[in-house]
């Protein structure tokens, strides 16, 4: 959204609180009303004040009613409905001179929603003219104020408990001019002196919620556009990653499924498998330290590095090492990632494999999950001269690979701790007879259960090898 299109709609819920506003007055009026009627306040001298009251009234009704429906939305509006609170509040004021002081506060009070420090001053320096004439024209037509007015010396003002002022005063000769001056002096200047101050603030305030709001509307735009790039990097990072199964139809020796949900937008942990010959299948994982896009841009260095050392015929062991070196140089962020390479020979069912620091695997051998504790190597990234060894494994037709990243066992429920390798193997244990696909959904489903409501801390990998033998 664009900075001229959140000022309009800011501009337009303005209006909006202008005009519930002017309709609560309303209501308040006629209380108001009714009150003076029924002699609750004192009542204006002259005849026609509840004509005024009435216009007044259907002013600030009118205004209401008129925001309704232009649903707000014209530039004019807000001029129109300040215009509108203005001349009803100038009645108001001038009728009850002494009860609707706090009145010439509320226009420039409900400006202040414009967030326009310009729109505040015109409405402040409209309202003070319009109260001044207020002041006067209330001082001249309303109820005598016997603390401003000076009669003659001896002057006896004689009341019953029934008399209004404006009766007992009546006929009594005074200086009118000077009661109008005294009224101004002693009523109008002290509340300019509170308004004036009252003004200064509302400018001052709108000038700073303008410009919150423009800091907001950029920061919103920067936080959008934010989300976007991490929407295109997780895309990125996902089509980087082997998403199609069955992976090798042409291959009937095996059957491989993996899959991956990212903690963020873009997650750090990673898998990959290929062919590095016709016999010859390489299988990794990996969980690069830290989360987000940094994570993401050491992971996707990590795997092109991995590939291009593996499709070369190096063992896991010289992979790891001379992926480490490669990783080690200009690794400022110290930054590493921990990594399990097999590589299984398809014609033997032999899985040559290395680890660097990562979780054990799970191996299915007679019939059952167990976690295969093999030897570990520091993980990737950070001690240039760090050395790694090969382990061999053999699998039979039938037997199956599991390897994840620590996000499986370190998921976190509610109130039951981590979720832990001992869970794991039993949910493998409970679908060992399913293909790797079903193995994965079967794991990933007993964690979601575990979890329940609790935010994703990790990103969750898996990847599930079954070995079928070689066929001529």
């Amino acid at each position: 959204m664009t900075e001229r299109n959140v000022l309009l709609e800011n501009e337009i819920k303005a209006n909006f609180i202008l005009a519930k506003i002017m309709l609560l007055i309303f209501f308040i009026g006629i209380l108001t009303v009714i009150l003076t009627l029924t002699g609750f306040f004192a009542q204006p001298r002259f005849d026609y004040w509840l004509i005024l009251t009435v216009l007044a009234e259907l002013l600030f009704l009118a205004g209401a009613m008129l925001c309704k429906h232009y649903k707000g939305e014209p530039p004019w509006m807000k001029y129109v409905l300040i215009m509108i609170l203005i001349i009803s509040v100038f009645i108001l004021n001038g009728i009850y001179t002494d009860s609707a002081s706090l009145l010439l506060c509320i226009p420039v009070v409900l400006s202040i929603r414009y967030f326009s420090g310009k729109y505040s001053f015109y409405v402040a320096l409209a309202t003070f003219v319009a109260f001044f004439l207020s002041a006067v024209w209330g001082a001249n037509a309303g109820i005598p104020d016997l603390n401003v007015m000076e009669y003659p010396l001896g002057t006896v003002i004689r009341m019953e408990h029934t008399t209004w002022l404006v009766e007992a005063v009546e006929g009594i000769p005074y200086d009118h001019r000077l009661q109008i001056t005294n009224t101004m002096l002693y009523g109008f200047l002290p509340d300019m002196a509170i308004y004036l101050a009252i003004a200064t603030a509302a400018v001052f305030i709108a000038k700073q919620g303008r410009a919150l709001i423009l800091k907001q509307q950029e920061l919103t735009s920067r936080t959008a556009r934010i989300d976007t790039e991490l929407e295109l990097a997780a895309r990125i990072q996902t089509s980087a990653l082997p998403r199609v199964f069955p992976a090798f139809p042409e291959h009937d020796e095996f059957d491989i499924h993996a899959a991956m949900t990212p903690a963020k937008e873009v997650g750090g942990d990673f898998y990959d498998f290929f062919m590095t010959d016709e016999d010859h299948l390489c299988m990794i994982i990996g969980d690069v330290s830290g989360k987000g896009v940094p994570a993401a841009l050491f992971m996707m260095s990590a795997k092109t590095l991995i590939k291009n050392n593996a499709i070369s015929g190096k063992t896991p062991s010289q992979i790891l090492s001379d992926t480490n070196k490669a990783l080690c140089t200009g690794n400022t962020e110290m930054m590493f990632v921990t990594l399990w390479i097999g590589i299984l020979e398809l014609s033997t069912g032999i899985v040559t494999a290395s680890n660097a620091g990562h979780e054990f695997p799970a191996l299915m051998k007679d019939g059952r999950f167990i976690l295969y504790e093999d030897v570990h190597g520091r993980p990737v990234g950070y001690l240039p001269k760090a050395k790694y060894t090969d382990y061999v494994i053999q699998i039979k037709p039938g037997d199956r690979l599991f390897v994840y990243t620590d996000g499986i066992p370190e998921a976190q429920g509610s109130d039951t701790g981590m979720f832990g390798t001992d869970r794991m193997i039993e949910a493998l244990n409970e679908g060992k007879d399913l293909n790797p696909e079903q193995i994965l959904e079967k794991v990933q489903d007993t964690v979601s259960t575990f979890v329940g409501n609790v935010e994703q801390f990790d990103d969750l990998t898996m990847m599930c090898l079954e070995y079928k033998g070689f066929s001529v």
